[in-house]
């Protein structure tokens, strides 16, 4: 039995999961792929940076625009998901 291998890449929207199939060898693997929300790579980069950031600072780390990190950083204040221990720069609230 030969699996056949898709080469199309797949685009995960944020929080969608999707299961793969790898055929190495003739030995079928299964591998779920979860796509990280904006939200979810903001707070990552700032727990692995160990320091205070700013909002440029976490967008430069992350990749991502500028404008949907103080997005993201205006609901996670709300929530009280990140504090600002030092004025302009915010960690997360549970390091």
């Amino acid at each position: 039995m030969t699996a056949q291998i898709d080469k199309q890449a797949c685009l995960l929207e944020p929080g969608e999961q999707k299961y793969v199939i790898i055929d190495l060898q003739q030995k079928l693997f299964f591998r779920k792929d979860i796509a990280m929300t904006d939200k979810e790579k903001i707070l990552q980069v700032m727990k692995e940076a160990g320091t205070p950031l700013n909002a440029g600072k976490v967008a430069e780390l992350s990749g991502l625009d500028r404008k949907i990190v103080d997005k993201e950083f205006a609901a996670m204040k709300k929530t009280g998901e990140i504090v600002s221990p030092v004025r302009c720069k915010w960690e997360p609230a549970d390091k």
